[in-house]
């Protein structure tokens, strides 16, 4: 065991024996990059403030901060036996994938110790199992894809207050995300692109409010798209009060399982015959509500970019400079021709 803080500000790699025999209780600072840290039980909070780093296969009993870029945290155990945990990610490009999370409260765009709103975008959460956890989305831009939500929707967290508050999974207020392929399960409200008005009357989620309006977030959630999740067991699936957000993938024409709107459809597309609302002053729908839940194929072809999106523009030539390209080639040709025979 090793009871001190680290600072780390050159490139390594440190490798534990097993996170159940090799133990640091501190803080961890990780200033440089190219940093990879895995097989230990790190009792202590991790900050990330370099590029490129690596950390993977601990159990990580606090909280975790990344304000670089390019980072990885892969297949840990991130849980907090005193209560509820914060994960808060305000770099880019990080990646979240394949860790079992429980009981955290996980930010984009928010600074783990400043608590400053700082633009990020393009990080992914990714193919994770969170237990009773709740994921912020202020940022732009990023994708929150095939993760497995599951909670028991009201949560209790002692170190704060003893009143036992509904637990929300996706509170959706950035712009331009995506939310796509994940299982919800047992959560007193699924996705929202507002603090809905009733959790408001919880300290919990008062405290939240109010460093949202202190740090000068948006109130709703706007141009999202949520497409191919499945929602089941949860008091309220979801509620948009946003503008401009799409419950459905348009271009695939395929929308979200919705556990308790999965029939009729008669004509048997596998799509509901009527549209799912949802509820909210956003008056908006599901247009492509699914009957059964969505495969993985499916998902994996909603999360890559339509063919004409990866069309690089900035490449194409104008089809009017090509043809008469093409024109002057004929009329040279002909010309040549002609003196050739005089």
């Amino acid at each position: 065991m090793y009871i001190e803080s680290i600072l780390v500000d050159k490139s390594i790699e440190l490798v534990g024996e097993s996170p159940n025999n090799t133990r640091i209780t501190g803080k961890i600072t990780i200033e440089a990059s190219n940093v990879k840290i895995s097989k230990f039980n790190l009792d202590g909070n991790i900050m990330i403030k370099g590029c490129n780093c690596e950390i993977k296969e601990n159990i990580i009993n606090l909280g975790i901060g990344i304000s670089g870029n390019n980072n990885i945290i892969s297949r840990n155990k991130v849980i907090n036996i005193k209560g509820w945990g914060y994960i808060a990610i305000s770099g880019n490009n990080n990646i979240l994938e394949k860790n079992c999370i429980s009981s955290y409260f996980i930010t984009i765009c928010c600074d783990y110790y400043s608590q400053r709103l700082i633009p990020s975008s393009d990080n992914r959460m990714e193919n994770n199992e969170f237990i009773n956890a709740t994921v912020l989305v202020i940022g732009n831009k990023n994708y929150v894809c095939k993760n497995l939500f599951e909670g028991k929707y009201y949560f209790s967290d002692p170190s704060f207050t003893n009143e036992p508050f509904p637990l929300l999974c996706i509170l959706l207020l950035g712009r331009e995300n995506k939310i796509i392929g994940n299982t919800i399960i047992n959560y007193s409200y699924g996705v929202t692109t507002s603090i809905p008005s009733v959790l408001l009357n919880y300290e919990c989620w008062k405290g939240v409010d109010a460093a949202l309006m202190k740090l000068g977030a948006p109130k709703y959630g706007n141009d999202n798209i949520i497409a191919l999740n499945t929602f089941i067991n949860n008091a309220y699936d979801a509620i948009d009060n946003g503008k401009n957000n799409k419950w459905y993938d348009e271009r695939l024409k395929v929308g979200n399982y919705w556990e308790k709107w999965a029939e009729p459809d008669r004509n048997g597309d596998r799509i509901v015959d009527n549209p799912y609302v949802i509820p909210g002053n956003a008056r908006t729908t599901d247009k492509y509500p699914l009957v059964s839940l969505p495969s993985p194929e499916l998902i994996d072809k909603a999360l890559k970019p339509s063919i004409f999106s990866q069309v690089d523009t900035s490449q194409k030539k104008s089809p009017g400079f090509e043809i008469l390209a093409v024109i002057i080639a004929l009329v040279v040709i002909i010309l040549k021709g002609r003196n050739g025979r005089n």
